[in-house]
């Protein structure tokens, strides 16, 4: 358990133990109003517990080493050979590259949401140039319309979803088990693309890009955490 916990921050760690010890405390105090035997339903409240846990550190553990060696599946590797770069930041491990005007930052993130049951997903971050107001500052308005303009209903079945911020827009692609093929990566980049042309939303170029990270980063870089955490043990 040791040599697992050392891959984890602090705070993941502290939460993913408050999780399993709320879990097992709410078993335990519904349990002891049917159960004759409160050490029976103890060490039941202690084993639910731990299995939590143990499952939480797992699954962020797989999801770590996915988020890294997804750079080596089919669909990535076609996407490098397109002149997409592999860009490492402290533990976060993605491609950055541009498509058909626009750039792209596309990563695997392994704890998101698209949709009920659904919290695994390859991400698009792509960049465009803020509408403006007469006044030079950025028409939130126009971008609250578009986003909800293409907002994917809690019914549909589509498996992706859209976030719209300042510069760029999130989509974010469930996946399963299986890392999507190369001709679906393309399918869902055309549809981004398609919206974003269709809605006059111009691509930003690298060096504007960059300005804007330094000045707000925030808001023009990938949504991940480990973007920005940095960590002694890499993936």
């Amino acid at each position: 358990m040791k040599r697992l916990l050392q891959f984890f921050p602090e705070d993941s760690v502290k939460i993913y133990g408050i999780i399993s010890l709320s879990t097992g405390l709410i078993s335990f105090l519904i349990f002891a109003l049917s159960s004759e035997s409160v050490m029976i339903n103890l060490i039941f409240s202690i084993g639910l517990s731990s299995i939590i846990f143990i499952s939480c550190l797992l699954d962020e553990f797989f999801g770590q080493k996915r988020h890294s060696k997804i750079i080596k599946s089919n669909a990535f590797k076609v996407l490098i050979t397109k002149g997409f770069k592999i860009e490492r930041k402290n533990n976060y491990w993605g491609l950055t590259g541009s498509y058909k005007g626009f750039i792209f930052d596309i990563y695997y993130d392994w704890s998101t949401y698209v949709r009920s049951k659904v919290y695994k997903a390859v991400i698009f971050n792509i960049y465009f140039l803020p509408p403006k107001n007469s006044n030079e500052s950025t028409d939130l308005y126009r971008l609250n319309v578009i986003s909800e303009k293409y907002k994917i209903s809690k019914w549909s079945f589509k498996k992706y979803l859209y976030l719209w911020r300042e510069g760029n827009v999130i989509m974010r692609n469930g996946v399963g088990i299986f890392n999507p093929t190369p001709k679906k990566i393309f399918k869902r980049m055309d549809i981004a693309i398609n919206i974003l042309k269709s809605e006059g939303l111009k691509p930003v170029d690298r060096k504007t890009l960059n300005d804007l990270r330094q000045e707000n980063p925030m808001k023009y870089t990938p949504e991940i955490n480990i973007y920005f955490e940095e960590s002694e043990n890499n993936c």
